[in-house]
């Protein structure tokens, strides 16, 4: 398998949750923060997080898991941070899109992908050799 472009496709992922999460930014930092709105960018979020995930998990897994001889500790950090995201994601908006709740969401999602662009989605790690 191809671990550059591996790589280069979950990053243009990231990217693209990087312009939404913008818009949501957008949304909120707007004279008039129109409900309907963030919570339309607010739930585009959301899916395409669940969605770069399972993209993320059935990619990447196997990879990490055969990559090194951590590649069982790579798999299950995955793993649980992805579980912890959405739980970070259910916990912080079950009682509605408050705008202080959705920064917070934001602030975790930006600093997971950062996690992962410099852990297992680093150009050290996957490497074509």
């Amino acid at each position: 398998m191809d671990l550059k472009a591996v790589r280069k496709t979950l990053i243009a992922q990231h990217d693209h949750l990087r312009g939404l999460m913008t818009a949501v930014e957008s949304t909120l930092d707007g004279a008039q923060a129109d409900a309907a709105e963030l919570g339309i960018r607010v739930v585009a979020v959301r899916e395409a997080v669940l969605a770069h995930n399972q993209a993320e998990e059935a990619t990447l897994g196997p990879i990490l898991r055969e990559i090194d001889a951590w590649g069982p500790e790579h798999v299950k950090e995955m793993l649980d941070d992805h579980h912890d995201e959405h739980d970070v994601i259910v916990d912080k908006l079950r009682h509605g899109v408050k705008p202080a709740a959705v920064r917070e969401v934001l602030a975790h999602l930006r600093g997971h992908m950062l996690h992962e662009e410099q852990s297992i989605l680093s150009e050290a790690l996957l490497q074509d050799e």
